[in-house]
């Protein structure tokens, strides 16, 4: 299994109530994995991948006052994104890496800290998905079988 991520531009910023992110020139390759260097484009040169989001905003709003906070996802400008079956394995194997790791941290963590600062955060979490540019929607099922949304 080998993922490429390409970003071309990041902006973090924080603040005491809300945290965001602007991404810019985000392109997943799904390649066979190969021993070689590989040279760094820019995501406008990689021809062929399974995600591309021109610009994105991504922000964490905490409500205080509502104990809650809200996860805001913008997609501002071109997004092209297709899905197929070996795809799908692929993500779920990272997803399930990702997980298990995770497990395991959480596990060396408990056992180091001492037992009365096991504190759980009880925020709802709230969530936004906006799309307000093109953007195209690709499914895969087969060589026979595929099927194309467009959505602007």
């Amino acid at each position: 299994m080998c993922l490429m991520l390409r970003v071309d531009a990041i902006t973090l910023e924080k603040t005491a109530a809300k945290s965001g992110a602007v991404v810019s020139g985000l392109k997943v390759v799904d390649m066979v994995p190969y021993r070689d260097n590989f040279h760094c484009q820019r995501s406008d040169e990689i021809s062929v991948s399974f995600l591309y989001v021109k610009l994105a905003r991504v922000d964490y709003i905490l409500w205080e006052a509502r104990n809650s906070a809200l996860l805001e996802v913008q997609f501002l400008e071109y997004v092209d994104f297709y899905w197929s079956a070996n795809l799908h394995l692929k993500m779920l194997t990272l997803v399930r890496s990702i997980k298990a790791f995770r497990e395991e941290l959480k596990s060396k963590q408990l056992s180091s800290a001492p037992s009365g600062d096991q504190k759980k955060s009880g925020k709802a979490l709230d969530w936004k998905v906006s799309f307000k540019n093109e953007t195209n929607f690709g499914l895969l099922l087969s060589a026979e079988n595929n099927m194309f949304v467009y959505y602007w």
